[in-house]
């Protein structure tokens, strides 16, 4: 089978790597009123990304090389959680250069340690497909870094949501499908839990106290619709994967 919660792992770090490179066009204009800064230091601030992106791929490749994909792509990211901060806190046009390059070095493994962990657990012949859907994930990045932070926010945590609640219910059996009443309805606890969670994001989305405190925003119908169409996705892409595996006796 194959490993989705590593496929997750590895596609929200390339979707990262994509929101994070086209986020300056959104909050260029905060940065401009608070910081001061012009056009030309906007122009500055995202050559810092893209330098320290491109200046970290041979080390990367020395460092995949080395050390397991899984390892490599953790120590990265933590660097660009430390750029997010980096950059949220500053005041300065000298602090938000060290955070994007920062960040631009985090989201750097984001394609490679992905290909690189993909190999190593599926055969050849399913690469092709797991690789597109990776890419895939970049584009979503894409998309979301062109809506206003706070919607973007809000739709990628009801995005997670959903696939985690997906997953939940395609792992429910390994080999067998789980697009039956039996699958569905699962355990009390289980149905239980999910409803729990879906009340609490609808609140997190919705409810006027939690958007103040997490700054989120509500979802239109449509983007809802397309949030859950992805859940949907995931889940037909896992039962999909599972008639394969059956087929071909892969078991991995």
């Amino acid at each position: 089978m194959i490993p989705i919660s590593l496929f997750l792992a590895f596609a929200f770090g390339y979707f990262l790597t994509h929101l994070f490179r086209v986020v300056n066009a959104v909050v260029g204009p905060a940065i401009s009123s608070e910081v001061g800064i012009d056009i030309a230091g906007l122009g500055f601030l995202t050559s810092a990304y893209f330098l320290a992106f491109a200046a970290t791929q041979l080390p990367l490749g020395i460092l995949l090389d080395r050390f397991p994909a899984n390892r490599v792509q953790a120590v990265f990211l933590v660097a660009t959680a430390v750029g997010a901060v980096v950059f949220a806190v500053a005041d300065s046009v000298t602090m938000l250069t060290v955070g994007r390059a920062l960040i631009g070095l985090g989201v750097s493994s984001g394609l490679m340690s992905a290909f690189k962990a993909y190999s190593t657990v599926l055969p050849p012949q399913r690469l092709p497909l797991v690789n597109s859907l990776h890419m895939a994930a970049g584009s979503l990045g894409v998309l979301t870094g062109g809506l206003p932070v706070e919607l973007a926010r809000t739709m990628v945590v009801n995005a997670l949501v959903v696939m985690e609640i997906a997953y939940l219910f395609s792992i429910r059996y390994t080999r067998a499908t789980s697009l039956t009443w039996r699958g569905v309805l699962g355990t009390r606890a289980v149905l239980i839990g999910v409803g729990v969670v879906v009340v609490a994001q609808l609140a997190f989305t919705y409810a006027p106290p939690l958007q103040a405190l997490f700054e989120s925003r509500p979802v239109a119908l449509a983007d809802g619709l397309a949030i859950v169409g992805i859940g949907a996705l995931l889940l037909a892409l896992v039962e999909l994967e599972k008639r394969l595996a059956g087929r071909l006796g892969y078991a991995g």
